[in-house]
């Protein structure tokens, strides 16, 4: 896949402005330079629950970009 292939199967970039000075969001800031929103918070189309069918086709060609803020594995609490 090329760098041009790359380019557009996404729409829009978000980073949230904590991560922009990231290696990872840096290196997207290069290559999809027009792309890219800076942004405080969660991207304006967010939506919480279902999508429609035409909202989950646009989720798919968006990224956004935080810092991880979770833990990636959770104790389940009958191993505990």
């Amino acid at each position: 896949m090329t760098m041009h292939d790359w380019k557009q199967k996404f729409d829009r970039i978000y980073i949230h402005q904590s991560a922009a000075n990231s290696t990872v969001a840096l290196r997207f800031q290069e290559i999809f330079q027009d792309k890219v929103q800076i942004i405080n918070g969660n991207p304006p189309d967010f939506v919480k629950g279902n999508l429609s069918a035409s909202q989950f086709s646009q989720s798919k060609r968006q990224v956004f970009l935080t810092p991880f803020l979770g833990q990636f594995f959770k104790k389940m609490s009958r191993f505990s």
